[in-house]
C-alpha cells in the first residue's frame, strides 16, 4: 500500500488489469513515452502494444461515469433489461455487478489526454471499493482526490480504438505513484482541442482514429 497524499516517489506492486499481471522485468522493457507522442503514434500499427507514460491527472472527464454496470462472465457492459440484465456480448448471462471506469484527463506538459482505468486497476489508486463509493452522492471525494496526482502507467491502444475519432488510451496497470503535485495541469496550452467550455471535453487526435471514451469491450477482451 501508499500514502496517497505523500510526496515520495512510490514503486508499485499491485496486481496489473485483472488478468493482465506480468513480472517487473516486463515493465523495465517497455517503451516510455510523453503524451504527445502516443497521440502522433498510427494506432494500427501500435495496436495491442504497452508503453509507459507518465502524466499528472488534470481532471476528472466531465461528461463520464466513474462506474458501470458489467457482466460477471465476460466482462463486458450489461444494459438492463426488465428485471434482470442483458449482457451486451453473447454468453447470455442475466447478472451484473457494478465496476470502475475512471475516465481522467491526464498531461505531461507536451500534451494531453484521456486515459482510462477499468477495475481493480482503478480501485488500486482509488483505494476504496466500488460499493462504498456509490453510497456517497455525486463524485466520491476519493476519486475527486485523484486530480493533481502524477503516475507512471502502462498503457495501450486497442483494436477498437481504431473505431473512434476521440483519443483515449486504456491504463492497464499503474507502476509508479510520485504523490500528489504543486499545481493541476493547465490543458488549455494545448488548443481549442482540449475546451470543456460546454462541460464536455473533447480531444483531437493526430492520426484518423483513435480509442472511444467507453472502453469496455476493450476491458472485455483483456480480461477474458
Amino acid at each position: 500500500m501508499y500514502n496517497r497524499l505523500g510526496d515520495e516517489v512510490t514503486k508499485i506492486e499491485w496486481i496489473s488489469s485483472d488478468s493482465m499481471a506480468g513480472p517487473s522485468h516486463r515493465v523495465a522493457a517497455l517503451e516510455q513515452k510523453t503524451v504527445a507522442e502516443l497521440r502522433a503514434m498510427d494506432p494500427w500499427i501500435v495496436e495491442n502494444t504497452n508503453f509507459l507514460c507518465t502524466v499528472t491527472i488534470a481532471r476528472i472527464s466531465p461528461d463520464q461515469q466513474w462506474w458501470f454496470s458489467s457482466c460477471p462472465k465476460c466482462h463486458k457492459a450489461a444494459n438492463p433489461y426488465g428485471s434482470d440484465y442483458r449482457c451486451t456480448g453473447s454468453c447470455g448471462s442475466v447478472n451484473a455487478i457494478p465496476k470502475f471506469r475512471l475516465c481522467l484527463i491526464g498531461s505531461d506538459g507536451t500534451s494531453a489526454a484521456e486515459f482510462v482505468l477499468f477495475g481493480r486497476v482503478a480501485q488500486q489508486i482509488v483505494g476504496k471499493s466500488v460499493i462504498t463509493l456509490m453510497r456517497c452522492n455525486g463524485m466520491p471525494r476519493e476519486i475527486a482526490a485523484i486530480v493533481t496526482q502524477k503516475f507512471t502507467f502502462v498503457v495501450s491502444v486497442s483494436r477498437k480504438s481504431l473505431m473512434q475519432r476521440n483519443i483515449s488510451f486504456q491504463v492497464n496497470s499503474v507502476e509508479t505513484l510520485f504523490g500528489r503535485q504543486a499545481c493541476v495541469p493547465d490543458v488549455r496550452d494545448f488548443g481549442d482541442d482540449m475546451d470543456d467550455t460546454n462541460g464536455s471535453a473533447k480531444y483531437k487526435t493526430d492520426t484518423p482514429f483513435a480509442a472511444p471514451f467507453g472502453c469496455e469491450e476493450e476491458y472485455a477482451s483483456q480480461n477474458a
